[in-house]
């Protein structure tokens, strides 16, 4: 074939093993991969620790991605803790009670009269009965204190916001090969070239971008102004500017970019039976080759494909858990929010501006009832949300995890909605919102 066309040629399993064996192969951690760590069990961490200790000559970080992990890396222990605090207090709220009013009810034909007048006449059976529901409360409690203790024991992981960081430290000692501090004037032009890239859709990054962001949404680092838009973008110009310098230790002749993101503008996917094949945009690779032609091969790897290819030639005989666990977190790590994430929620989604009542999905008898309503409607679309992704989890066709992630969009386009209501009601002045509801009732 025509070698215009290598990006587009299909690569084997040899050729992938090939790469994975090659000493001149570079692997790149994106930010979620490290971040991602703080979420891992325990044995997770040590067997994933384990593979970049193996390969620690051949990783290279971007300059750009170091500083988001440092930026985030609070956040995401922090987000980590919170959630598992939220769990463990929701179990230990829930209660198994029976209706106080059992035998309070005035109506002669209603189970409860008739159960009173029944223990009237059978009070050893009423006296049963209480000993029963007692029982019960009691088991429930015994066992649910035996749960909250299970998932302390599972989440345990050693981190911590009060905790002496170990990840930290263990990333410290073996990610030696970082990549160089950027200038203003490497950002200048990133948004001059970001302009051109985003409005033609050129990937990577165009995916980040809402339509109310520009480049006055910033944040400073070493004397530099830093778009948030353009955040893949820094990285993928780095990862050129590594490739293409010659002194750099390591011959480079293939690329591994090992990422969860998985979004169009950094892979494209192809469906096979209930095998999805993720590979880096042809675009890319092909940008790659115009500017550096030794380059053989440029893939794209999830971190649970990554732990994978390196466990098989390695023969490190990782746990089988730890894959299953790499895999779960991935799927889950919209739970933890980067200062991208946040930057969109706080100037895009959530916009502040007064209710209107006329808009809302329910008729409030009052503001707190309002307020009440919405917060109840949330926690259970979470609860929803939360057991169709344990379902996703443990699919086993490519044609019930489509029905399953169908079913979780419409999940979370309504908990977006909700969401956004409550949010715009924290902002409403109560005497507008009042005058307001009054006027529609006049109206009726």
């Amino acid at each position: 074939m025509n070698k215009n066309f290598k990006a587009y040629t299909p690569i084997t399993e040899r050729q992938i093993d090939a790469v994975w064996r090659n000493s001149a192969t570079l692997f790149i951690l994106d930010t979620n991969i490290l971040l991602n760590l703080y979420s891992y069990r325990k044995n997770t961490q040590e067997d994933f620790f384990r593979i970049l200790e193996k390969l620690k000559d051949r990783i290279w970080i971007p300059y750009h991605v170091m500083l988001e992990y440092h930026r985030n890396r609070l956040k995401v222990i922090n987000d980590k803790e919170n959630t598992i605090n939220e769990i463990i207090k929701w179990c230990k709220d829930i209660r198994l009670e029976f209706p106080n009013d059992l035998l309070e009810k005035k109506d002669e034909k209603s189970i409860p009269q008739i159960f009173k007048d029944f223990s009237r006449k059978y009070p050893d059976l009423k006296d049963e009965w209480d000993k029963i529901k007692k029982d019960i409360n009691n088991t429930f409690s015994e066992n649910k204190e035996s749960y909250i203790e299970r998932i302390k024991q599972v989440t345990d992981n050693g981190v911590g916001i009060n905790n002496h960081d170990k990840v930290y430290d263990s990333l410290k000692n073996i990610l030696k090969n970082i990549g160089t501090a950027y200038d203003e004037k490497f950002i200048e032009n990133i948004k001059e070239i970001g302009k051109e890239r985003y409005s033609h859709k050129r990937p990577p990054g165009y995916k980040d971008v809402s339509k109310d962001q520009d480049e006055d949404n910033v944040y400073y680092h070493n004397g530099c102004a830093i778009p948030y838009k353009y955040g893949d973008l820094i990285i993928w110009e780095e990862i050129k500017r590594y490739v293409n310098n010659g002194n750099n230790p390591l011959k480079i002749q293939n690329i591994v970019f090992v990422t969860d993101d998985n979004k169009d503008d950094w892979v494209q996917k192809h469906y096979s039976g209930e095998k999805t094949i993720s590979m880096a945009r042809y675009e890319l690779f092909d940008e790659l080759l115009t500017e550096a032609k030794h380059i053989s091969h440029f893939l794209i790897a999830d971190a649970e494909s990554f732990v994978k290819q390196s466990n098989k030639h390695f023969n490190l005989k990782l746990d089988d858990g730890s894959v299953r666990d790499i895999k779960n977190t991935a799927n889950n790590s919209r739970i933890f929010f980067t200062d991208q994430d946040i930057f969109e929620i706080n100037n895009n989604r959530f916009e502040k501006t007064s209710v209107n009542p006329d808009s809302l999905n329910f008729r409030p008898r009052s503001f707190r009832s309002l307020k009440y309503n919405l917060m109840k409607q949330i926690n259970s679309l979470k609860d929803e949300i939360n057991f169709v992704e344990m379902l996703l989890s443990e699919s086993r066709s490519r044609e019930e995890e489509i029905n399953l992630r169908r079913r979780l969009i419409k999940l979370e386009d309504r908990l977006y909605d909700y969401s956004k209501q409550l949010k715009t009601l924290d902002s409403t002045d109560k005497l507008d919102f009042y005058k307001s509801t009054i006027d529609r009732s006049k109206e009726e």
